[in-house]
This record gives C-alpha cells, structure tokens and sequence, in this order.
C-alpha cells in the first residue's frame, strides 16, 4: 500500500490495539499517536519494516509497551539517545527487535542494555563497527550480526555477550582471524549454534571457539581453511552438524572427524583430492555426507566400514571419478548382496563415471558389474583364486568367427563364478 500516517475518529491512540502491521508502506515516523498497547503482552506487535523511517524524523523514545518491533530495511542511520531505554515499561517488554538492512554505524547510546526481557535481536545488514555491552540483556539467546564491520575493526568484544545466548551470526564481517579466546570464558557455555561464513579466516586455532564447548551447529563457509583442523573436533565435541562450503581444504585427514554426535558433514566446493581411508572411523552417526565440487576420482569401499547403519545421504557425484581397477572395492559394495541394503540404497547413483572414456557419464553401478572395470581396465586379477574355479584366459589372438553373429564379444571373457569370486573377496578384504 501507500499509508504514510494513521489516525483515529477521536484523535487518540487506541489503547485495545496489540497487532499492528503496516509493512511496505510510506511512514517516515512511528505512529505512536496511534498505536500505543495500555500494557505488556507477548502479543504486541509492531512491524513497520520496508517503509521509509530514516531515523532523523523521529524525535522521541520509545514510550509505548511492544514484544515484537520489526524496523527491518528502512533506511535507519541513527535514532534518538537512550530510544529503547527511557520508558521503563518500554524497555521491560520488548523482546523482539529487528533492526536489519538498515544505515546503522552503532547502536551505542540507544539504551538495548536496558533490554531485559530481549531475546532476539537482529541487526544484519548494517554498518555496525562496534558492538556494545549486552550482558545486562540476560535473556537474549538469538544475536544476528551478519554482513557488518566487526571484523574489520576488531568491534567484537565476546565478553560483551550474555550467558544467556544460543545463537550468534557474525558472517560476513570481515574477520580475519576470530577473537582470540580466553580459556576462562563462563558465557559462552550455553552457545549451540554458531556461524562465523564469509570471512577470510585461515585458521580458527587459538580463537573463542574453545570457549564454546556446547555448540552442536558450526557453519565456517567462504573461508580461507586448508583443512579441516581437529582442533574444531576438540573445541565442539558434541557437535551435530558442521558446514565448511566453499573453503581450501585438500584432504581429509584420519583425525580431523572425530564426533561422536555429527549427524551432517558438508564440504563442498573445496579442492578435495584425498580422503584418508579411515577419515570416517569416529563418526558412527553421521547420516549426510556432501562432498559435491571437489576433486575426488577414487571411491574406496573402506570409508563406509563405520557408516553402514548411519548413512543416509551422499551426495558427491559431482567430482571427476575415475572408475578404474582402484574403484572395484566401491564397486563391490553396489554389487555384493552380502552388504546392507541400506547402505546400497544410499550409494546407488551416486558415482558418475568420467574416465575412463568407454564409462563416461555413467553411473558406476549401471555398468555391467564389476567384470566391466576389470575389462575395460586390464585389471590384474587376485593371485588367490579357489582350486575349483576356473582362472580366466587371454587369447593370443582374437578369433574369426565362423558365421556372423549379433552375439557381444570382448577381448576376453570371465566365468560368472569367478566374477562372484572376486565380488565377494574384493568386499571381505575391505570389512
């Protein structure tokens, strides 16, 4: 709509009035002349986001008792000294606060430290350089900071965050390293989620995450990582879903997943060549594994000796796989019928063939089992081979055949009980 003020038939703000919203009009101030709740209740609500409240039009605090105010993309540079803190009644109910895609440069001196009853504030999309005392704030458990300046002005004191929070955002800000921690650290303990993307962080090595041993949710994309760092696994032992998109890391190592709660692993878009083959030993109830956008070309069997009960989704076809004489351990688990159904169901479709060129852009498990890789491979076969199996012979020649035929030939041919041989020692040898 277009609304740029409201009034009422007496003149008076409507006291019986606790929901209002008045989203994407044209206010360039608050109508407190017309909404003003006679008390405090959990469903007051104010939302004036996408108006055109610059802030200098507004000359007064805040004297009316809201929960929900929604101030989101206004256009805000600044607001009037102590604006949340000089109505006591004011700053004992709101609760929720968004102050998001505004002009901010600072919330100093706007009185959120008398907030008391706060609980989720959101302030992304500004200018923030410097983030104030909010320990006074002892409820709030929700701290949205994305897309400031901190980072680029060392503006995050951790000590100036309540014990009270378990959420902080403080992507994109342009950290270079994390604060450092403190080993002392008691307000932290009850952070569960934390997310520190889009900075140009190298390293989260001696930095504040130490002191935040409950986090269960770490997202680090659009970093500067080179690895996975078992630091991180030492830090949030009891974490449960990690996000490292977009980073540096090459390999993963036998002790860089260590957790034994970690239900979601994503790692794509980095530079992943090599995975240990013990890399998932220690995470029995990872269920989501993506690993799309590396540089993986050998699928090992070996990965999912710990992983058959617990996996669910793998999503990693995007990678230059080589189904080569390296991939007959993988192909072995597609094919054995001796393997959990489960884990063949989680697996099917998920090798993309790029090399060699006769199985390109095919899915390893649609070729024509594991006797197709040793063909067109020249695969070495086991040197033990049962007594009572015949072993498979390469002609010298290739015959001409008598009469013409649509039968299809090969350059040798394998005795179905020797392909039912190697399936099953390919995957003993490997669980």
């Amino acid at each position: 709509n277009q609304i740029s003020s409201l009034v009422s038939t007496s003149g008076k703000s409507l006291p019986a009035l606790t929901q209002l919203n008045l989203s994407g009009n044209l206010f360039s101030t608050i109508p407190d002349n017309f909404y003003s709740p006679a008390e405090c209740s959990a469903v007051n609500l104010l939302d004036l986001s996408f108006n055109q409240i610059a802030g200098t039009n507004i000359t007064s605090q805040l004297s009316f008792p809201v929960y929900q105010f929604n101030l989101q993309s206004n256009g805000i540079t600044a607001l009037p000294p102590n604006y949340f803190g000089n109505d006591t009644n004011s700053a004992f109910c709101l609760g929720v606060l968004n102050l998001s895609e505004n002009f901010l440069q600072s919330i100093d001196g706007l009185g959120v430290s008398s907030l008391v009853n706060l609980q989720n504030f959101n302030i992304e999309h500004n200018i923030l350089a410097y983030l104030p005392d909010l320990t006074a704030s002892t409820k709030l458990q929700a701290l949205y900071l994305l897309d400031n300046q901190l980072g680029e002005n060392d503006g995050l004191n951790i000590d100036y965050l309540p014990s009270s929070l378990t959420y902080l955002d403080i992507s994109s800000n342009g950290f270079r390293a994390l604060p450092a921690a403190s080993g002392t650290r008691t307000n932290l303990y009850n952070l569960l989620v934390l997310n520190v993307g889009q900075n140009t962080i190298p390293s989260f090595e001696n930095s504040f995450i130490t002191d935040a041993p409950n986090v269960t949710n770490f997202a680090a994309a659009y970093n500067r990582l080179t690895g996975f760092e078992k630091f991180i696994s030492q830090a949030f032992p009891k974490l449960v879903n990690i996000n490292l998109d977009s980073n540096r890391i090459t390999k993963i190592d036998s002790e860089d997943l260590n957790y034994q709660s970690l239900y979601t692993l994503s790692a794509k878009k980095n530079q992943i060549a090599e995975i240990d083959r013990t890399a998932f030993d220690h995470v029995p109830s990872l269920a989501q594994i993506n690993l799309n956008n590396n540089n993986l070309t050998t699928p090992l069997a070996r990965w999912f000796e710990n992983l058959s009960s617990s996996l669910t989704t793998l999503e990693w076809t995007l990678n230059p796989w080589s189904c080569d004489c390296k991939s007959l351990g993988f192909a072995g688990l597609v094919f054995n019928s001796n393997v959990p159904e489960q884990l063949q169901r989680t697996l099917k479709n998920t090798v993309l063939c790029q090399s060699p060129a006769a199985f390109q852009d095919t899915f390893i498990d649609e070729l024509e089992g594991i006797y197709a890789i040793v063909d067109e491979n020249d695969c070495p076969l086991p040197t033990v081979i049962p007594t009572d199996i015949p072993i498979p012979t390469r002609p010298t020649e290739k015959p001409e055949p008598s009469e013409p035929t649509d039968a299809p030939t090969s350059s040798y041919s394998i005795n179905i009980s020797v392909i039912t041989f190697l399936i099953g020692l390919i995957t003993s040898m490997l669980f």
